[in-house]
């Protein structure tokens, strides 16, 4: 017939390629099943690696609670210990630990309304509320209410707050929350310096703050472990 063409196979030629077919068939189906196990693998990889994120995520946050709760709650006690047995006569010393014992109890609130924000902060979001303030009013305030807890360690506030400075956009509990942790730092690892020198000026535009003290630093085998987070040196 015009245009045809009769081929005839032996059964060699035929069993050739049925061979061949049959190994393309095994070659797709294997190839499918090793990319769904795989798929599978790093689906399973992928949960697993999500859950120990939000465990070590769930850690992270109780210990960072703690140690922020502790400093107000020394505080308190220990204000709350020199009325109670009296240790103060002078009305004025006694109207500061006033003073202290509410601002204290204060923050501790603030510190519980962000436990109750924790959806937030699960998504390593952390929630400043950013006000044009008189941060030297804040930092004063918040000197005042820690001053004798650094006198009666021994150690002695160099305060330096400059007159002009510039409204500056900044969160006041999370000032606080720095400022005294720097500070209750000092009281424990640096007491023996004599003295922590806190300083308020502008510097180039801008405004610094800054917490410098004079103890024996950190020992050079520490300072790496020092850096992760709720690490602790030695008191």
């Amino acid at each position: 017939l015009p245009g045809w063409l009769l081929v005839f196979d032996t059964s060699d030629q035929v069993e050739a390629k049925r061979m061949r077919r049959d190994s393309s068939l095994m070659l797709g189906v294997t190839t499918g099943i090793i990319l769904t196990m795989l798929l599978a693998t790093f689906a399973v990889w992928r949960e697993l690696r999500r859950e120990h994120a939000l465990v070590d995520l769930r850690n992270r946050f109780i210990a960072n609670v703690s140690h922020e709760l502790k400093t107000p709650l020394a505080l308190i006690r220990m204000y709350a210990e020199t009325l109670y047995l009296r240790r103060v006569t002078d009305e004025e010393r006694q109207h500061q630990y006033h003073r202290v014992l509410l601002h204290e109890s204060e923050r501790l609130s603030q510190m519980i309304n962000t436990v109750l924000d924790f959806s937030r902060l699960s998504q390593g979001v952390a929630v400043y509320h950013l006000t044009e303030t008189d941060l030297r009013d804040t930092v004063e305030s918040i000197l005042n209410s820690y001053r004798w807890r650094g006198e009666e360690a021994g150690l002695r506030l160099d305060v330096l707050l400059e007159d002009d400075i510039p409204p500056v956009a900044d969160d006041r509990h999370g000032i606080t929350q720095i400022l005294l942790n720097l500070i209750d730092n000092a009281v424990k690892y640096a007491a023996m310096g004599g003295m922590v020198s806190v300083s308020l000026r502008t510097v180039d535009g801008g405004v610094e703050l800054s917490v410098a003290d004079r103890g024996p630093g950190i020992p050079e085998e520490d300072r790496e472990r020092v850096r992760k987070p709720f690490e602790r040196g030695k008191e």
